[in-house]
């Protein structure tokens, strides 16, 4: 039986320059919605946690409850005053007003097209019995949240990561072999 096709969303690359450096790609930007405004939520693989916001608690405005909507996947989040001061429309579609851990796709599959800038997102672990699919290890902040990514190829030869936060792991890929070279 085969899988359905993944229903992919493009994300964003953040480009910046480091020291004088040229500029590349340093952050990965999804679409979000916060209380059904647009948004824009960086993701963090190594983040602890499913989501933290990009502005600071002001410990003094009373907590709220907002909902996030991302990759069909809706979740209650508490939050202040301080930590929701840029979830505005201006400042929304600019920059990430919050980040995005492993946590938050916790059962489920994450696919990212790096090569397309786009991802996808499915319930429960699409590679795990995929002979083509290959482990390597992600460091999980909690333990119910360990993650295992797979590479494997899509048509026409290009790379896509998938991180499955179903199951702990620990490995890596890809081996040190003469054929792939040094990692």
């Amino acid at each position: 039986m085969q899988a359905a096709a993944p229903a992919w969303q493009p994300f964003t690359w953040h480009v910046d320059s480091f020291a004088g450096g040229p500029p590349e790609p340093v952050a990965l930007f999804l679409p979000a919605r916060i209380d059904g405004a647009p948004c824009l939520v960086q993701l963090d693989t190594g983040a602890n946690g499913e989501l933290m916001w990009a502005g600071a608690a002001d410990g003094a405005t009373a907590k709220r409850l907002l909902t996030v909507e991302l990759a069909g996947i809706r979740r209650q989040v508490w939050a202040d005053g301080g930590n929701v001061r840029y979830v505005t429309p201006q400042v929304c579609a600019l920059r990430a007003v919050a980040t995005v851990g492993n946590a938050f796709f916790e059962h489920g599959t994450l696919t990212l097209d790096l090569g397309n800038a786009r991802f996808a997102f499915s319930p429960g672990p699409t590679l795990a019995s995929n002979p083509a699919a290959h482990p390597c290890s992600m460091p999980a902040g909690r333990p119910r949240a360990a993650t295992r990514w797979w590479k494997s190829r899509l048509p026409a030869g290009r790379l896509a990561m998938h991180c499955s936060t179903w199951v702990p792991c620990a490995s890596a890929w890809p081996p040190r072999t003469p054929a792939n070279g040094p990692r």
